[in-house]
């Protein structure tokens, strides 16, 4: 669920001579998530009130939405405090629920969203007017009913999946690690699954948020009848807040010594 959140609702770790920042808990003040889903009878459907975000397919493909919306007043406070800075990179963190699979196992990637969506109101079920406010796989902000907010807005191509207006068409990462995160059963839940983000989209305070788009699940296509999905919690999880999502963005600021940049090194995966 979207909300205001105080300026000072982020937590700095090591703001200056650290080289880094955590955004987290309570993240339902600084993050929105939700899914969309491209299973007939649910294109129409907003999750954005769901304690759990979803990448994977299920009768049709589904992918998660996320964007942190603290970030941009925490790196210009980073700004203020270090002068001139280089964006290094960020590392997502979401919580591991489950993975409902055949083979137990799906690869997860994330790519930059560059076209704004609402996180809506709904549950999926489709039972009352707000289900159908927000983002959807049809739209990137539907306004089904009276109480819904901003202006209605389609995607380019559903499912968030025009490469021109809706999203990146570029795996994110950075350094050596995977354009694409293998989560499976041996995965416990409560476990931190990390994905990896570009210097250039952290300039970009993430552009519109981020979208995770299942692409692989071990065969060479899921079947219908069959659910390929893992689950994430989502900010609007309450009861454990530590496993609601959270970034890490790493920085480097102009002049930081040896020190720092030995340390950006380190997270580049550059050993010289």
């Amino acid at each position: 669920m979207k909300r205001l959140f105080p300026i000072l609702a982020f937590l700095f770790s090591s703001t200056v001579l650290g080289g880094s920042f955590t955004i987290s808990s309570p993240g339902a003040t600084n993050c929105r998530a939700t899914f969309i889903n491209g299973r007939s009878g649910k294109t129409l459907a907003n999750f954005g009130e769901v304690n759990f975000v979803r990448s994977g397919y299920y009768y049709g493909e589904i992918r998660g939405l996320l964007d942190f919306e603290a970030l941009a007043d925490s790196m210009r406070q980073v700004v203020n405090d270090s002068g001139s800075v280089t964006w290094d990179s960020a590392i997502v963190g979401l919580t591991h629920y489950n993975v409902t699979a055949p083979d137990d196992s799906i690869y997860v990637s994330v790519y930059k969203v560059i076209r704004a969506w609402e996180e809506g109101l709904g549950d999926g079920a489709l039972g009352s007017g707000k289900d159908t406010c927000g983002a959807c796989w049809d739209s990137a902000n539907a306004v089904g009913y009276s109480g819904c907010s901003g202006t209605a807005a389609d995607w380019g191509t559903d499912g968030c999946d025009n490469t021109g207006n809706d999203r990146s068409s570029t795996r994110e990462t950075f350094g050596s690690h995977a354009d694409s995160i293998l989560v499976h059963d041996g995965i416990s839940t409560g476990t931190t699954v990390d994905f990896y983000i570009s210097g250039s989209t952290v300039t970009d305070t993430l552009g519109e948020g981020l979208i995770l788009i299942p692409v692989d699940y071990g065969d060479p296509s899921p079947p219908a009848n069959n659910p390929c999905i893992a689950t994430f919690y989502s900010d609007d999880y309450t009861t454990i807040a530590s496993r609601q999502p959270k970034i890490t963005v790493y920085y480097t600021p102009s002049g930081g010594g040896e020190e720092l940049h030995r340390r950006r090194r380190m997270l580049l995966g550059d050993s010289q």
